[in-house]
C-alpha cells in the first residue's frame, strides 16, 4: 500500500504536492487506527481466529473495490484506501502479537524474529510483483491512450518521442509544437491509461488477499493464551522486593 497509493495519487488525482502528501498519509494513519481497534478486539473478544477472518474479508472487499477507481475520484479512493489499510492494521496486530503466544515461552523471541523476517520478505516479493505489473501495463496503455489524444489535439507525430520523455519528467516545454490544449488532452489520457494499469495491480492484490483469507481460516483461537502471566521477570513480584541498599561510603 505504501508503494501503490502514492503512485496512484500522482497519476489519477490533481492538486499541489502538499495536498498529495496529505492524501498519502491515509495509509499510515488508517493502519495505526486498525492496529488500535484490533488490539482492543483481541483483548476483549477471545475468538481471535474470527477477528483475523473478518479483517481479511474486509481487506479483500475494499481491495477489490479499488479496481473501480477512475481519474478524479479522489474522495472515493481515499475512503476505500482508508478501509483497506484499516483492515491491514487489524490483521497485522492480531497475527504479529498473537502468533508467538502459542509457542513455549523460551521460543517467543525467536518466533517473533522469524515472523518479522517472513513479513518483510513477503512484502518485498509482493512489492516487486506490483511494480513489475504496473510498469508493464503502463508501457501498453500509455501509447494506446496518449498517442490518439495528442495527435487528435494537434501534436505532430514526430513530436511523440519527446512527448513520452516529457511524461516521465513532467516538463513539456521541450516538446515541439506543444500547447496548453495538447498538454491538457495528454494529461487526461495519461490518467485514464494509468487507471487501466492500476486495475491489474489491484488484481494481484486481490490474489494475495485470497491467500491471507485462506491462511486466516487455518488459524486457531489464542484466547487461552491471553493471561496476566509473565514468564520471565527481571525483578520479584514487585519491583525491588527484598533489596536492601546500604549507603555507599564517600571517599
Amino acid at each position: 500500500m505504501n508503494i501503490l497509493w502514492p503512485s496512484q495519487i500522482a497519476y489519477l488525482f490533481g492538486g499541489s504536492p502538499v495536498h498529495k502528501g496529505w492524501l498519502a498519509c491515509v495509509v499510515g494513519g488508517s493502519c495505526l487506527v486498525g492496529q488500535i481497534v484490533g488490539a482492543i478486539l483481541c483483548q476483549y473478544i477471545k475468538q481471535s481466529r474470527y477477528i483475523l477472518i473478518g479483517g481479511c474479508v474486509l481487506l479483500l472487499s475494499f481491495s477489490a473495490a479499488m479496481v473501480t477507481i477512475e481519474p478524479g475520484q479522489e474522495a472515493k479512493g481515499v475512503g476505500l484506501m482508508f478501509m483497506a489499510c484499516f483492515s491491514v492494521g487489524v490483521v497485522e496486530i492480531c497475527s504479529l502479537a498473537l502468533a508467538p503466544l502459542a509457542l513455549p515461552s523460551e521460543d517467543i523471541g525467536a518466533a517473533t524474529g522469524a515472523l518479522g523476517s517472513i513479513r518483510s520478505g513477503g512484502a518485498a516479493v509482493a512489492t516487486a510483483i506490483y511494480v513489475a505489473i504496473l510498469n508493464n501495463k503502463l508501457k501498453v496503455y500509455i501509447p494506446q491512450y496518449v498517442t490518439p489524444a495528442a495527435v487528435g489535439a494537434g501534436l505532430a507525430e514526430s513530436s511523440l518521442p519527446d512527448l513520452y520523455t516529457a511524461l516521465t519528467t513532467g516538463v513539456f516545454t521541450a516538446v515541439p509544437g506543444i500547447t496548453p490544449a495538447i498538454e491538457a488532452a495528454v494529461g487526461a489520457a495519461n490518467a485514464i491509461a494509468a487507471a487501466q494499469a492500476f486495475r491489474y495491480v489491484w488484481y494481484a492484490v486481490i490474489a494475495f488477499c485470497c491467500l491471507a483469507l485462506g491462511a486466516a481460516c487455518l488459524t486457531v483461537n489464542y484466547g487461552e493464551h491471553l493471561t496476566d502471566t509473565v514468564e520471565r521477570k527481571l525483578h520479584g513480584k514487585t519491583v525491588h522486593v527484598g533489596e536492601h541498599h546500604e549507603p555507599s561510603e564517600k571517599f
